[in-house]
């Protein structure tokens, strides 16, 4: 191979890898439970990342964020990139997500060229992926899953990403459900319930998140609650009464009645 040429596969690979790792750590800046699919546009949208050049000799490609106006989630693309620098030089723990795109890079190089090196010129810093030899993609099935029984309150349903936030004592859960279950969690929407499934928290945010098995409705909100009550309705369901004079102050006469008076005087 003739120096400074790459194979246009692998430089594919190690483009696309690097890419993907951004979005999905998009993804997880959000709070986006992994799942089959595409990601959302506006997570594509916030982290496209676009090729403006290279330059000769050991091949270079400069690489930039997207400028685009739109993008709801656009402030969130370049703290993404950070946090894959960071996840590259040690400095935090990746989400499995994002490390299965950087072991997509580590698959695509070759003995002759082993190292990708990562430079931010930015903030005047760089780190290096090499090449790996073992298939790690066991490791990377959600470390600290366990199973566990989480109590709450369900206040938020995202029905399109079928997610869910049970606002426990210790935070807030995010919990993922299929389709089949959206009418169990239609029903429990801000009812105390207790959930069951596969409890495991985001290395980078540590939000809990739970994959739904089981949902107990434990208590159901009083409805009258969502509704206004007037002052009268109140006063008798509280068993108090409008404020009287009689047998508090017996009249001008009362030692108290110009101390009251002075107490609530309004100022001029």
């Amino acid at each position: 191979m003739r120096d400074g040429a790459v194979p246009v596969d692998q430089l594919a690979h190690v483009l696309e890898g690097f890419q993907d790792a951004v979005r999905h750590m998009v993804a997880e800046l959000v709070g986006r439970s992994p799942s089959p699919g595409p990601l959302p546009d506006e997570i594509r949208d916030a982290a496209t990342i676009e090729l403006t050049g290279t330059r000769a000799g050991s091949l270079v490609c400069e690489l930039v964020l997207a400028e685009r106006d739109e993008a709801r989630l656009v402030d969130l693309g370049s703290q993404a990139v950070d946090l894959v620098f960071d996840g590259l030089s040690g400095a935090v723990e990746l989400p499995p997500t994002v490390e299965r795109s950087l072991h997509e890079i580590r698959r695509a190089l070759t003995p002759a060229i082993d190292e990708v090196e990562f430079i931010d010129l930015e903030r005047q810093r760089r780190t290096s992926l090499r090449r790996g030899s073992t298939d790690v993609s066991s490791s990377l099935e959600a470390p600290g899953v366990e199973r566990r029984q989480v109590r709450g309150r369900v206040l938020e349903v995202d029905w399109k990403d079928h997610t869910a936030e049970l606002h426990s004592p210790t935070g807030v859960v995010r919990v993922s459900f299929d389709e089949q279950d959206a009418h169990r969690l239609r029903a429990a929407a801000l009812q105390a319930v207790v959930v069951e499934g596969e409890y495991s928290e985001t290395p980078i945010t540590r939000e809990g998140r739970l994959v739904l098995e089981s949902l107990e409705i434990v208590q159901r909100s009083d409805d009258r609650f969502w509704h206004p009550a007037d002052a009268a309705t109140l006063a008798v369901e509280q068993g108090v009464g409008p404020f009287r004079f009689e047998g508090e102050l017996r009249g001008a006469d009362d030692p108290g009645f110009d101390e009251f008076l002075r107490a609530t005087q309004l100022s001029a």
